[in-house]
């Protein structure tokens, strides 16, 4: 394959990217690799920076993740070392969306090309990983990766993560939704040749990956794979329409055709997977972590930080300090598992204004990527849901898969304006 000089920056992080995912996480080098993700897309912008100057997300983005930290470590005070890790890991993010948003507005057709061609390197990775995720499930946790940090976690249910690195159930889980949502793109973009026996393919891995969910705690699958698979159905199905009433309605429908399939499905897993147990736990968490703030416990503590943040007027606009406390550390404000999700975090250490900073910084994204502006508000709906479970926006290998997953909408959308066209 011959590659055109242009290409050769934007092959190199988009198979970074890749590496950062495959390999890097697995041995836990990730500083290292976020400083060379830095330099990669930062080189690559100014390059193009006459480009690059007329994204409203360059600007969105820095005063973000530069600019209003900053502003908040001379208000509130901290350590500049804690200042300086809070910062590499929120613009490592922070530039990889805007290099997203740079290469979907001027360059769509190289992503759209590079990731129609590459479904067997993204799929065989997954299969690689089900006879390893089998074997932590029963015990063997010492597959799951280089400990960063020195880090030892007794509760086994952590571990089962494949090779996405210690810990790493968070990205299994962003992976694995990114690829069904890309395999169905394939399918529906009819890229793929052997149609019935892919079918039954993506079936067996929902099957293994679900039972693998149920039996190792990961619950965020149940929420997160339905969430986003009836979202891009139904995103696809209104964009043939072009009047926004059409769309609106057809996007009020497609949603309540798709709940009820979803709720349909549910109750039929349940003698198998026991899968509405697993949904009356995750009401009863997120109840409990509203009701109670820092002394809820768990995946409970996720809305319990947020619940904190809003309902204590000292911390709700600032936050306690952007350089008082690292993004995932422990036993901040009382919570065992402070940073299990980056909107606790956010609101926790700096405030209201710094989450409105990345909702624009969001929205900015989004309008550069999608054309049409109702896709563009459920990506920006979707990553706020993200945003509560995971920490998309603090740990690089969980923005990846996002990039990916946004990747896929940019290329199934292509080819329905091919077709609406012809």
């Amino acid at each position: 394959m011959r590659i055109k000089r242009s290409d050769i920056l934007d092959y190199l992080i988009v198979y970074w990217m890749i590496a950062h995912i495959f390999i890097i996480s697995w041995f836990a080098y990730l500083t290292q690799s976020a400083l060379v993700m830095i330099c990669l897309i930062l080189v690559r912008l100014l390059v193009d920076f006459k480009r690059t100057m007329h994204l409203s997300s360059f600007y969105f983005g820095i005063i973000f993740s530069l600019v209003y930290p900053i502003w908040n470590y001379m208000y509130l005070g901290g350590k500049t070392t804690i200042l300086a890790l809070n910062l590499i890991a929120v613009f490592t993010s922070t530039v990889m969306l805007i290099y997203m948003s740079f290469i979907c507005k001027y360059k769509r057709l190289f992503i759209i090309d590079f990731f129609k061609k590459n479904k067997y390197l993204f799929n065989l990775y997954m299969i690689i990983n089900i006879p390893i995720l089998t074997l932590q499930l029963v015990g063997f946790t010492t597959l799951s990766g280089r400990h960063p940090e020195s880090l030892n976690n007794t509760f086994q249910a952590d571990l089962v993560s494949g090779l996405f690195g210690y810990n790493g159930t968070g990205l299994l889980t962003m992976y694995f939704c990114f690829l069904i949502l890309y395999n169905v793109v394939q399918y529906k973009c009819r890229y793929i040749k052997q149609k019935q026996e892919f079918v039954v393919y993506n079936f067996f891995l929902l099957g293994i990956m679900f039972f693998i969910a149920a039996n190792s705690d990961n619950k965020a699958l149940f929420v997160l794979m339905p969430l986003f698979l009836i979202a891009f159905l139904v995103i696809f199905r209104v964009s043939f329409y072009k009047n926004f009433f059409q769309k609106a309605r057809a996007l009020f429908r497609y949603i309540v055709k798709g709940m009820s399939l979803f709720s349909i499905f549910i109750i039929c897993l349940q003698p198998i997977l026991g899968t509405l147990d697993h949904f009356k736990d995750i009401v009863n968490k997120l109840q409990t972590g509203w009701m109670k703030g820092n002394v809820a416990h768990g995946s409970a503590e996720r809305l319990g930080m947020i619940a904190y943040a809003l309902k204590n007027s000292n911390i709700r606009w600032s936050g306690i300090g952007i350089a008082k406390h690292a993004w995932q550390e422990s036993k901040v404000l009382g919570f065992a598992h402070f940073g299990i999700s980056d909107s606790g975090s956010f609101l926790c250490l700096g405030g209201i204004l710094f989450f409105l900073l990345l909702a624009c910084f969001l929205l900015s994204i989004y309008r550069n990527v999608f054309r049409d502006k109702i896709t563009g508000n459920v990506f920006f709906i979707l990553t706020i849901a993200v945003l509560i479970y995971t920490q998309m926006m603090t740990v690089m290998s969980l923005t990846c898969s996002w990039i990916f997953m946004v990747f896929t909408a940019v290329m199934g959308f292509e080819s329905i304006e091919k077709r609406l066209t012809r």
